[in-house]
């Protein structure tokens, strides 16, 4: 099969080689603003480097019109979930119908469907007055906790209520879960459920991942109202991901949903055993069923390491780690999305507790001399 993958993230490479590795052909779509083009290795595939969102529609379109593409491997950016659909049913190659990318491409259309639908959601401020603090924003269009910020001043909130482009929404404190799967001809299958780490208020990008989940028994739950919204939505034959956020109490609220592969599922899964997922993926398109095969635990984690201009850096126990990537040059301050550069390490084990071990004992060696420490 010839294929079509624009690349959101460099984690994602052990998969496309995988998928290459498997006798697929692929067309890559490399965002240079997120992915620094010399820093990763794409092996056979052809390479389509891209400055900006418009250039990664332009390039799609050419790609579409100049090759017999049989599956376009949905990892695009949910902001342009709609302008990829348009493209797709001018070329007649099978992706989500354009009415329901209109849906799928902004939370504030999607979150009011769920709230018609009844699916518990965290409440939408729509007035001033109906905010309590604090509460956090979201832009309507947005990925990967960009933008995405905890709000403690009214004045703040004020000022994001006036931008007129952001979500303001009830705070709740608790774990963030994500599901990942697929649903063809209306049959759901959840094939990894992992747990999201946020620690860098206000902002709350994702700073660390871990599988299995401490939630993965709320599956069924989570599944049935999935079929409820797929239902209206109308959405079939596609991959998908769903954020929840699990409170004290036990109860949880569905937060982020997007069509598309899981960045975070397909960094986790080669480390704990499934490498061909997206092969079977597109062998399940066609009617094959399969079961993701995947062992023991894996946990993936920013280093946490203070901020400054690093002079020297090197660890004694990285042979702890499944991988380790140590920052180069500088650690600079968190903001609004995973700050990869300042480094993580990706470890493995048998659970959830040997892989901390193994993780603390990893950056507890860690040597490092700066410049400037901030």
């Amino acid at each position: 099969m010839k294929l079509i993958w624009s690349i959101a993230s460099p984690h994602v490479m052990q998969s496309v080689a995988n998928t290459i590795a498997s006798g697929h052909e692929v067309e890559i779509i490399l965002p240079s603003w997120i992915i620094d083009p010399t820093a990763i290795n794409t092996g056979n595939a052809t390479v389509h480097i891209v400055s900006d969102t418009v250039d990664l529609l332009d390039t799609l379109n050419y790609i579409l019109a100049s090759n017999k593409i049989d599956y376009l491997v949905p990892s695009f950016p949910d902001a342009i979930t709609e302008q990829v659909a348009e493209i797709c049913q001018q070329h007649k190659i099978a992706f989500v119908e354009q009415s329901t990318a209109r849906i799928l491409s902004s939370k504030y259309n999607y979150y009011r469907l769920w709230k018609a639908l009844s699916i518990p959601m965290p409440e939408i401020y729509n007035k001033i007055t109906q905010v309590e603090l604090p509460c956090i924003v979201k832009p309507y269009r947005g990925q990967a906790s960009n933008g995405v910020k905890i709000l403690t001043n009214i004045n703040e909130v004020t000022e994001f209520f006036s931008a007129n482009e952001y979500i303001v929404q009830q705070y709740i404190p608790g774990d963030i879960v994500s599901f990942v799967g697929t649903v063809v001809d209306g049959q759901i299958d959840i094939d990894l459920c992992y747990d999201i780490e946020s620690d860098a208020f206000p902002y709350v990008p994702e700073t660390g991942l871990s599988f299995p989940s401490k939630h993965g028994f709320l599956q069924k739950s989570v599944t049935e109202y999935l079929q409820r919204f797929f239902d209206v939505v109308q959405l079939n034959n596609v991959p998908f991901m769903l954020d929840i956020m699990v409170d004290a109490n036990g109860q949880f609220y569905f937060i982020d949903f997007a069509a598309r592969l899981s960045m975070g599922g397909l960094l986790l899964m080669p480390y704990g055993g499934e490498e061909n997922y997206v092969n079977k993926m597109l062998s399940r398109m066609h009617q094959e069923q399969f079961v993701v095969q995947l062992t023991g635990a894996v946990l993936f984690r920013q280093l946490g390491l203070p901020y400054g201009d690093i002079k020297e850096i090197s660890c004694k126990n990285s042979k702890l780690a499944a991988k380790l990537e140590l920052p180069k040059q500088v650690v600079v301050a968190a903001h609004d999305n995973c700050v990869y550069s300042n480094g993580y390490a990706i470890v493995i084990g048998d659970d959830l507790e040997e892989v901390e071990d193994k993780f603390k004992q990893c950056v507890d060696s860690i040597s490092i001399e700066y410049y400037n420490k901030i």
